[in-house]
Order: C-alpha cells, then sequence, then structure tokens
C-alpha cells in the first residue's frame, strides 16, 4: 500500500459534479451519469470552444461515475477524501464487508492525523514513581491472623520519590529543532521544577550540533557534538559551559563507538570523562544467530554479496533469533566495576532476554530483564540482586507516553525472593507462548497459505503451465531413471516441494516433483545452487506463498534407501553418505 497524505477532501466534491447528495442510491448515481454524459459529450458540441470545455467536465463526470458507482471506492472516498483514491489497495480489502472497510479505513484515517500530528509536536511524558513494597515480604506481623496481616503489609506501602517529565518538539527548519522539557520531581516530601530548552542542528548527515540550557537551575550550558561515519564510527563530545566565571576548566566527555567486525557482528565502545572525577569505561558487543528451529536461517554468515530470498514468518516465532553479549569495565573513583551481560533476541516476537552480572568494590549483583517492543508500545521488566537488595523495575510505554516504575521488594541482600520473583512470571510468559502465542500464530499462517492456495487453485494458468512441463519432462526423466537403475546409480523414489515447518495442512500444500528433480541427475549426481528459491525451476511452482518452503527427496544410491530435506535457499546435492537410512 502506497503512503499518503490522508488530508481532508478537497472541492470540487465528486457529490458536487454528480449533482447528488451523498445519500444518494446507486440507481440515483447511474441515471444522473446518464443524463450529464449525454449533454456533456464532446460529440454534441458544435464548435471547438464548447467542445473543449464539455470534455473537461465529461472526464470529471466519468471519474465521479467510476468512483461513486463502486462500493469499496466510494466507501474510501467517503473516509479518505481525493487522497484515498491514489493509493494502490489490497484486492483482498475488496472482498471485506462494507462495515468492515469502513471500519478499518476510518482507523487508517485516524492513524494517519495522529502520526501528522505527532511529527509536527512530537510530544513524550515520562511518569518515575519509585515504590517501597518491602513490607510484603519482610518477617514480621506474625501475631496477626493472614487478613490482618496483609492489611498491615498492604498499608506499609510507600511512594518514594516520583518524578514527570514531558517533552515537545518543534522543526525551526529542514536542519533544526527546537526541544522544550519540562520536568517536576518530589523526593522526601521536597518539590521541584524545571524548563530545559535544547537547539539542534545537523550541518550534514554525519554532523550534529545541540545546546541545552537550564531555565531555573544549572546555570550551565550543554553543549554535545556527534559525528557519525560508515566506515569510523560515531564520536560525541559533550562539555558544560557555565554562564558565569569559575575558575575552573570545564568537564569534558569523548565517547567513540565503532564496529570492529561487521562478519561477526563485534561493537567497540569508549567513553572518558575529563574533570574532576574523571572516568573510563570500555565494552565490547557482539551478536551471533542462532538455529533454534530448522528453518532457521543462517544469512547472517553468508556474503553480503550474495543475493537474499524472502523471509518467511514461522509459527513458532523463533526462526530468527540472536544471542549477544556485552563484556566491559567501568573505571571511576568511587564505583569502578566490571560487568557482563548475555542475552537472546527473538525478533519474529519482538521480544528479548538478557542476564548480567557487575562486579565491584560494594560485591556481585546480579540483573534479569525481558521485554517485548512493538510498532507504538513496549512492555519491559527488569530484576537486579544487589548488596542494597532486590528491585523490581518495571517501564511501560505507549505512543510517546512512558510509565517507569522501580519497587523495592527487599532491602536485604535475598536471592530467594529474586528466584521467586523470576520464575513466577516467567512460568506464566511460557505457558502463555505455549497455549496462546503459537496457536494464534499457527492459525493466522494456515490462514494466509489457505488464501494463497484458493488464489493460485483459481489462476489455472500457472497450474496448466507446471502441468505441461511435467509432461515434457516426462520422457527425459524415464530415460534417466532407467539409465540410473541399471547401474545401481541414483534413483529418485519421491520428491515434493512445500512448507517447511510441520503444519496440520495435509500434503495438498506439497507439490510433486519427483519427475522434475529426476530430470535433472546427470551421471549419479544431482546438484541444484543455493541461495535462490527452487520455485524456479522447471516443474516447480509455489503452492504456499509467505511460508518457508523445503524440498523433500527420499532416493536409492548403490541399492540403499536415502532421505534428505533441503530449505528453499540452501543448495541441493546428491547422493551424500549423511542421507543414508538405517
Amino acid at each position: 500500500m502506497n503512503s499518503m497524505d490522508l488530508s481532508d477532501k478537497q472541492e470540487p466534491l465528486l457529490y458536487s459534479v454528480l449533482n447528488i447528495s451523498e445519500h444518494a442510491s446507486s440507481a440515483e448515481i447511474h441515471d444522473r451519469y446518464r443524463e450529464l454524459s449525454l449533454i456533456f459529450h464532446p460529440d454534441k458540441q458544435r464548435n471547438d470552444q464548447t467542445r473543449e470545455v464539455a470534455a473537461k467536465n465529461f472526464l470529471d463526470i466519468q471519474k465521479a461515475y467510476e468512483v461513486l458507482s463502486d462500493p469499496f471506492l466510494r466507501n474510501v472516498y467517503d473516509t479518505l477524501g481525493n487522497d484515498g483514491l491514489k493509493v494502490i489497495w489490497p484486492e483482498s480489502l475488496r472482498k471485506l464487508p462494507s462495515q468492515e472497510v469502513k471500519r478499518m479505513l476510518s482507523q487508517l484515517k485516524w492513524t494517519s492525523k495522529h502520526q501528522d500530528l505527532r511529527k509536527l509536536i512530537s510530544p513524550e511524558a515520562r511518569l518515575n514513581c519509585s515504590i517501597d513494597a518491602s513490607s510484603l515480604f519482610e518477617p514480621g506481623f506474625s501475631h496477626y491472623r493472614w487478613p490482618q496481616r496483609m492489611r498491615h503489609r498492604l498499608q506499609n506501602i510507600s511512594l518514594l520519590t516520583w518524578g514527570l517529565k514531558y517533552n515537545t518538539r518543534r522543526a525551526l527548519s529542514d536542519k533544526t529543532n527546537l526541544l522544550l522539557m519540562t520536568r517536576m520531581n518530589s523526593r522526601g516530601g521536597e518539590a521541584g521544577g524545571d524548563v530545559v530548552g535544547t537547539i539542534r542542528h545537523q550541518f550534514s548527515p554525519r554532523l550534529t550540533f545541540s545546546a541545552t540550557s537550564s531555565l531555573f537551575s544549572y546555570r550551565t550550558v550543554t553543549l554535545d557534538t556527534l559525528f557519525r561515519d560508515d566506515k569510523i564510527g560515531s564520536i560525541s563530545v559533550r562539555t558544560y559551559l557555565p554562564l558565569r566565571k569559575t575558575g575552573r576548566v570545564p568537564p569534558v566527555t569523548l565517547s567513540f563507538s565503532r564496529i570492529l567486525s561487521a562478519k561477526h557482528r563485534w561493537k567497540g565502545d569508549l567513553s572518558c570523562h575529563f574533570g574532576p572525577l574523571p572516568q573510563l569505561s570500555v565494552f565490547v558487543t557482539a551478536s551471533s544467530p542462532l538455529a533454534l528451529t530448522s528453518d532457521a536461517s543462517d544469512s547472517p554468515w553468508e556474503d553480503q554479496d550474495t543475493p537474499s530470498t524472502p523471509v518467511s514468518l514461522s509459527v513458532s516465532g523463533l526462526k530468527s533469533t540472536f544471542s549477544f553479549w556485552t563484556y566491559g569495565v567501568s573505571l571511576n573513583p568511587g564505583e569502578p566495576k566490571v560487568i557482563g551481560q548475555w542475552g537472546l533476541a527473538f525478533s519474529e516476537l519482538a521480544f528479548e532476554i538478557k542476564a548480567g552480572l557487575q562486579f565491584g568494590l560494594d560485591g556481585l549483583s546480579w540483573l534479569v530483564s525481558g521485554g517485548w517492543t512493538g510498532d507504538t508500545a513496549s512492555v519491559k521488566a527488569s530484576l537486579s540482586l544487589g548488596f542494597l537488595g532486590v528491585e523490581l523495575d518495571l517501564d511501560l510505554y505507549h505512543l510517546g507516553q512512558r510509565l517507569h516504575v522501580p519497587i523495592l521488594l527487599s532491602n536485604e541482600y535475598d536471592p530467594g525472593l529474586a528466584f521467586w520473583t523470576i520464575v513466577i512470571p516467567s512460568s506464566a510468559l511460557v505457558l502463555g507462548y505455549h497455549f496462546i502465542v503459537v496457536p494464534r500464530r499457527r492459525r493466522q499462517r494456515i490462514s494466509q497459505i489457505s488464501e494463497a492456495c484458493q488464489k493460485l487453485e483459481e489462476d489455472t494458468t500457472i497450474k496448466q503451465q507446471t502441468q505441461n512441463t511435467i509432461s515434457i519432462l516426462t520422457e527425459p526423466a524415464k530415460k534417466r531413471m532407467a539409465a540410473e537403475a541399471a547401474k545401481d546409480g541414483l534413483v529418485i523414489l519421491e520428491a515434493t516441494y512445500g512448507p517447511a515447518e510441520s503444519f496440520d495442512f495435509g500434503s495438498q500444500y506439497d507439490l510433486d516433483v519427483t519427475i522434475p528433480v529426476q530430470a535433472l541427475i546427470s551421471n549419479s549426481q544431482l546438484h541444484i545452487p543455493g541461495h535462490r528459491s527452487k520455485a524456479g525451476l522447471q516443474g516447480f511452482y509455489d503452492l504456499a506463498p509467505f511460508a518457508a518452503k523445503t524440498l523433500r527427496i527420499r532416493y536409492t544410491f548403490q541399492g540403499r534407501i536415502h532421505y534428505a530435506e533441503f530449505l528453499d535457499d540452501l543448495p541441493v546435492v546428491l547422493p551424500l553418505a549423511d542421507h543414508l537410512v538405517d
């Protein structure tokens, strides 16, 4: 679907062209069109001047009739105006009920207007509420009955701090933006607030400069410069300039980040702070793909020049999974520490889990986190265990509005509490994935493939061409099979091409390609290059669009049965000893 500006309808209205009501029936539209087309038909005019005017009006009348006589286009025009007519709408949308189409178009219009408004001012709000809930788990209240004990524990929950930030952004020009932030906070009964402004200017696609200053406090101006380059990496410099003389050298923070190895996805980060309390931190991050399912792609390790094949979503959601790790050290006078983190990112599910530890002067601390991130919303949670106690951190985001809630569960080092705080929600998450997410994704995939196959059934051209191709290949395939059988060579017993995952679809989605595969054999060998779909081979076609495909081959070689499966973009090499069936 093409992008568009869903603005309000502009004059002249198509209803005005035909001079009918917006509630006119199909019969009224047809009658009015016939009447006006006879009046303004260019062939009815007697001179060139009126013929030119009539031709213009005749085209407007035709356009109005074509739109208003089509129920789907009329819904589009009534909801989105002329801009909606410029969009190439999918054919599947036309088959939906009229009320469903109106609902979807209205939702699209609202979403578009909301996005336009967000682009104009980019409002963002963040509410931080720090809660002390340690009374729920601390010992005591044993002399009370259970209801009274729970009531006392709940009554002792308190709000430690809260803070509210609100940001707006306004474009002053193509390269200059103004950001305004208001913030309020309260701690220990004391409240405060401030207004902060930032001017950001982009000198070039690689160089950005910004200046930030507070209206009521911190009589300094924060200057930031960021330089990005694909080969060098990114370099940022931050310094603080006081608005009055202090006799001190302003502190400076220098950060450098670059890709250390594109092939192995290694990235390095270096940060140095020069000032009264100097700091140095060095981190290395890497990621690599994991094959958690049989159809996991190894494309991240392929040559960048290799043409990529379309990636299909999987039912499990585990097809595109990556592991990542981060190691680093942070050196500062008050809190030097060594940090390590490991995690898994499930790209299809937009979900990430991470575990980490850090070791410093205060001992060993653990961190476990997980989060889901969507287009307009995200939910994240993390649990930390250290000498300060156990803390649960919740972060919720939706359309620029963020709620951050740190919850203190214990003031003491309590591994048991941390363990159950992780296990209980994790178990619920695993059960929800197994009984809700996977069945729902399976139903969606079955529906997608069934719809695609229905379209293929209606399109008899592809099927007829494939059958004709197989008919042509039948005789050569029989000759090669007889020749291979005579010398105990490579004989294809059965070959099918269909969905890679084990859906409950049945064999109707598997294409019998025994003859086309047998026809490809030469001198007891079969080789099909990889990095492209096998649907382009003679006698093949895609019976299951939107699904990863697998070529399954059962064959004999030297009188022994072999079996092999090949993903759609992987090369095929037969025979191999690994394919031998015991």
